[in-house]
């Protein structure tokens, strides 16, 4: 075991270091309070280490200079700027009573020690007695650019046999590259990784999957790729069974074609959610393009290595989650994109079965067919002898021998591209993934949020004329960029376009729609339309993003709200498209993480919101917010809205509302928002 600073500290004052001897080990059980408003402000005092084990004052002592802090020190304005809430929400989900009390800095005196209840009342208690500790919590803020991973935030922590090193920052324990899978090669199913031992560092995202290099992962691809990420507010002690209840577990598959994408996209880290959410995060990688989906027609290599690989990831959870707080009973899937598509995929594996509970599902790219399951043989003919010719390798006596001796990064770059499953009969055994009530029986005590952004296609729409003097003129443009404007010329208003003065802000919007509706939004419609029809799930919440905002390597200028003198950075009431990805970074809270500049005074309050909700869902199933949840953890803006807004209802096939996600949204029919033309 490697020696502490801090307890070389404590020996060389000549201190006896029992307690502290375990090192970076973590006996005691830790939690991080804050009021997380995802605006990047909170301030060191407002937050504290919430030490569980019962100790004497001298124990919580050690305990605290162990994880380089000294007892929080009692501060009236602190206490009601962050500690007062966090610890009522303690006692909220009854970790905790009213009664309880909490050793802070102060004493020994002779009238006791300083002990703290969840009202902030602060009183003199015999030193020997055993209470929990508020420890200081001086780990700084991280951004997108900026972690500090030092020694003095560190923590082991023991999944099974194997200890790994992490760390903290203001707000989350982050454990980050922790292996799922052992190596597996290329082609190759994975297996959960299990049976380690030993000691592993998780300071830093693992390796992405071999993939091009783009505005996510710019190099470092490697095939050894099988890595997630855990963000956590809580971690239990290593030191038997907790007496706490485990968080919920948010259970993240990023989105990019299939192609694209690894835990390590900081649009999407999860410290913001875990914190504000008070629940444990996983962002996985898996196999990407042919690497991931490949079918061969030896009977051995049947495709579907990438859900394979998810499916793995998702066992690993299940086994050891619980070492890092979280429930392994209370897993939500949640995706965007190609991850959402993801979800769906696992709804409908058997292999899968027992291993979620929930999904979130963020653009579900149902329409473009990636859904029915051809048997692997037609992959083959289809797909495989094209890569194969691609890759020089169509007269090789071993095709797969063949494509093992190429560099990984030259298989992702040969034209043809392989991205969907196919019925092998063991990951996939239907034909399809139905949302008419057929869906293996597992999949109906699913609860689904999903949804999509008001107009997905725009972000797809490259620079072009929109300055057509007629519709009849902008669809020949259109069709010359190989789509149909047909259903546009044929029912204008359906599509927002004015039949005697369209305007070049109108094309643009009937161009995204045509775009989007196809892959998107038509296809999350039919599935939450069918899905509630036969009861294909246990409860559908189904949402619209009227209010997004694009990262900065993701949008063109129709996706961005209007720059304006007033709005150097975009004014989100005027009208801008609500483009595909655009709610990401708002989902994840992480606008102010990112760096993205403000455009309004509503974007960290939005960005609550939309958190809020989401955490309602992950804890309980359903998407209200507990309204005395809201008012124990202060967070009256998002109160006030949730008030205002009304209740998130299921959906229902005969009414076909949506809850509109917007500053000023609510349930409202899916037809009634004129599309583009709303900004909030």
């Amino acid at each position: 075991m490697r020696t502490s600073l801090a307890l070389v500290g404590l020996v060389a004052r000549g201190v006896v270091a029992t307690y502290a001897e375990q090192e970076l080990n973590n006996r005691a059980g830790i939690s991080i309070l804050s009021t997380n408003n995802l605006d990047q402000t909170a301030t060191g005092g407002a937050t504290a280490l919430l030490v569980h084990e019962a100790l004497t004052y001298h124990e919580a002592n050690l305990q605290c200079d162990s994880l380089s802090e000294t007892l929080w020190v009692y501060n009236a304005d602190n206490f009601a700027d962050g500690l007062q809430s966090a610890l009522a929400h303690q006692v909220y989900i009854r970790d905790y009573t009213p009664n309880d009390l909490f050793w802070v800095s102060g004493g020994p005196e002779t009238c006791g020690c300083s002990a703290i209840d969840p009202d902030g009342q602060v009183r003199k208690v015999n030193c020997k007695d055993k209470l929990p500790a508020l420890c200081t919590q001086s780990a700084p803020l991280s951004n997108i650019n900026f972690e500090d991973t030092s020694a003095k935030f560190q923590i082991n922590q023991t999944a099974g046999d194997l200890t790994l090193t992490g760390y903290r920052d203001r707000f989350a324990w982050k454990f980050l590259g922790v292996r799922y899978a052992p190596v597996t090669e290329r082609f190759e199913y994975s297996e959960p990784f299990r049976g380690a031992s030993g000691h592993a560092w998780a300071l830093e995202h693992g390796a992405p999957c071999p993939q091009p290099n783009n505005g996510v992962v710019r190099g470092g691809q490697s095939e050894d790729c099988l890595f997630l990420s855990i963000w956590t507010p809580h971690l239990p002690s290593t030191e038997g069974p907790s007496k706490l209840a485990l968080k919920p577990v948010i259970f993240y598959i990023h989105g990019g074609g299939f192609r694209e994408g690894a835990a390590l996209n900081a649009d999407s880290d999860g410290t913001n959610i875990a914190s504000r959410a008070d629940a444990v995060v996983v962002s996985i990688n898996y196999r990407l393009g042919a690497l991931g989906y490949i079918a061969f027609n030896d009977g051995i290599h049947n495709g579907n290595a990438a859900l394979g690989d998810q499916i793995s990831a998702l066992t690993w959870v299940s086994e050891n989650i619980a070492s890092f707080g979280g429930d392994p009973e209370r897993i939500t899937l949640m995706g965007e994109s190609a991850g959402a598509v993801s979800n769906r995929w696992l709804m409908t594996s058997p292999l899968a079965e027992g291993l979620f509970k929930q999904a979130i599902m963020h653009s579900d790219g149902t329409g473009a067919n990636m859904n029915n399951f051809e048997p692997p043989e037609v992959s083959y003919s289809a797909s495989t002898l094209s890569l194969l010719n691609d890759a020089g390798c169509s007269g090789a006596e071993d095709a797969i021998a063949c494509l093992r001796n190429m560099d990984a990064m030259d298989i992702i770059g040969l034209p043809t591209q392989i991205t969907r499953l196919v019925r092998d009969g063991k990951y996939i055994v239907t034909p399809n993934t139905p949302s008419n009530g057929t869906l293996p029986g597992f999949a109906r005590n699913v609860r689904i949020m999903t949804g999509g952004t008001a107009e997905e296609g725009g972000v797809f729409m490259g620079s072009m004329n929109w300055d057509w003097p007629s519709i009849d003129e902008w669809a020949a443009a259109i069709r010359e960029r190989g789509r149909d404007p047909t259903p546009a010329v044929e029912n204008p208003e359906a599509f927002d376009l004015d039949p005697e003065n369209p305007t070049p802000f109108q094309f643009r919007v009937a161009a995204a729609l045509m775009a989007g509706m196809p892959i998107f939004t038509c296809g999350i419609r039919s599935h939450v339309y069918s899905a509630s029809l036969h009861n294909a799930h246990e409860a559908i919440y189904h949402f619209i993003y009227n209010r997004t905002y694009s990262e900065p390597e993701f949008t063109n200028e129709w996706c961005s709200a209007q720059i304006t003198e007033e709005y150097p950075h975009g004014d989100p009431s005027l009208p801008y498209l609500r483009c595909h990805g655009g709610d990401q970074v708002p989902s994840w809270g992480n606008v102010y993480r990112a760096g993205m500049p403000e455009r309004d005074s509503l974007d960290a309050a939005y960005t609550r919101l939309i958190l809020d909700y989401k955490a309602a869902f992950v804890w309980t199933g359903n998407p209200n917010p507990d309204h005395e949840y809201l008012r124990v953890r202060g967070y009256d803006s998002t109160l006030e809205r949730v008030l205002a807004a009304g209740t998130w209802e299921e959906f229902d096939s005969k009414k076909k509302e949506a809850m509109i996600l917007a500053w000023d949204g609510g349930m409202a029919p899916l037809d009634t928002d004129p599309i583009g033309t709303k900004g909030n």
